[in-house]
């Protein structure tokens, strides 16, 4: 999706895609913008390490190798983070960035306005239509909720 998005709807990419998070060891603007300070313009970062967007990054980096791959209309959001060396807070910060809850197939269909009515539509008899995800509960003892996963034709 990422090499897609790039190639056919540059315009699209900053929507699209999550964008990149690094750490930094240190942050020096450039002798260009030294007089505007931190707020915008040109910087130098040491200790660089991406900790979220690799496959953006590498993806982007190998279609920007690619003969006739013109990647300039792309935008893409970075974060980067200074940290002086401090490894724990590091550690955590990458963890935290990296850990998320997959996106499955009912995360989409609970949004759509047919679940919702049907949630309400279920109500009414005294059943419970549980929609989204609710962690690691297991529903399956009780017989008055239906979980989105169960419902036919999902």
């Amino acid at each position: 999706a990422i090499k897609v998005t790039a190639s056919q709807n540059p315009e699209l990419f900053w929507y699209y895609n999550n964008g990149i998070t690094l750490l930094v060891n240190s942050v020096e603007p450039h002798r260009r913008n030294a007089s505007r300070g931190f707020e915008r313009g040109c910087f130098r970062f040491t200790d660089v390490s991406v900790i979220n967007g690799a496959q953006t990054v590498s993806s982007l980096g190998m279609m920007a190798g690619s003969v006739g791959e013109n990647l300039s209309n792309i935008k893409i959001s970075a974060r980067f983070i200074k940290l002086s060396g401090n490894e724990d807070i590091a550690n955590s910060i990458t963890k935290a960035n990296n850990f998320q809850n997959r996106v499955l197939g009912r995360d989409f269909a609970s949004q759509r306005p047919e679940q919702h009515r049907l949630s309400k539509e279920i109500a009414i008899e005294g059943y419970q239509y549980q929609l989204l995800r609710s962690g690691p509960n297991d529903t399956s003892g009780d017989a008055s909720i239906i979980d989105l996963d169960e419902a036919p034709g999902q």
